[in-house]
């Protein structure tokens, strides 16, 4: 689907979304060689899945969020992530039964996510609704308002784009991190 050169770009990107990148941080964090990073870099800048702009002599890349098709692509590798991350711990292979029963018992359920270094379960439900799971020691549940000035929250920010495995909805997912970059995060 999408050439492996330019899918370890994207996953530069697809991991530090809020992020600029010069091109010999590409390459080294995608694990190619910096012509190749130029060229994939320039290339996906002209179809506008990457902003770039000129700080003096370097030129910095940054993701447009704003583009429906980089989107698309990022629900796809975020796809492929929570996949390997199962292959590789099939030991929590339940959580894809939790998930099931939460989407099927819960009200307003708008987004899961794992946590991969806890475990921990974070369920997102739209406004309005009763927050489920108050007494969890595994599963926290915020609103989708909740959920988004977390978001704001540099650290968190941080700290869950490195960590989240989606369980439920990386369109939606990934349309709050658009909107929020829009609004300059």
């Amino acid at each position: 689907m999408i050439p492996n050169g330019r899918k370890k770009v994207l996953k530069v990107f697809h991991d530090a979304p809020d992020k600029e990148f010069h091109i010999r941080n590409v390459a080294r964090m995608a694990e190619i060689p910096v012509d190749n990073a130029h060229r994939y870099l320039y290339e996906l800048a002209k179809k506008e899945f990457l902003k770039k702009r000129k700080d003096g002599k370097l030129t910095l890349f940054r993701v447009n969020l704003q583009n429906p098709i980089l989107r698309k692509f990022f629900e796809y590798i975020e796809l492929e992530k929570t996949q390997e991350f199962f292959r590789k711990n099939p030991h929590l292979m339940e959580i894809e039964n939790i998930t099931g029963n939460i989407l099927e018992n819960t009200k307003g359920v708008q987004m899961i996510f794992l946590f991969a270094s806890t475990s921990d379960i974070l369920v997102v439900v739209s406004d309005g609704i009763k927050r489920p799971f108050e007494n969890s020691k595994v599963i926290k549940s915020v609103t989708l308002g909740e959920f988004r000035d977390l978001l704001t929250d540099k650290k968190f920010f941080g700290k869950f784009i490195g960590e989240r495995i989606t369980l439920y909805n990386e369109f939606l997912f990934w349309r709050e991190v658009a909107e929020l970059m829009g609004s300059g995060i």
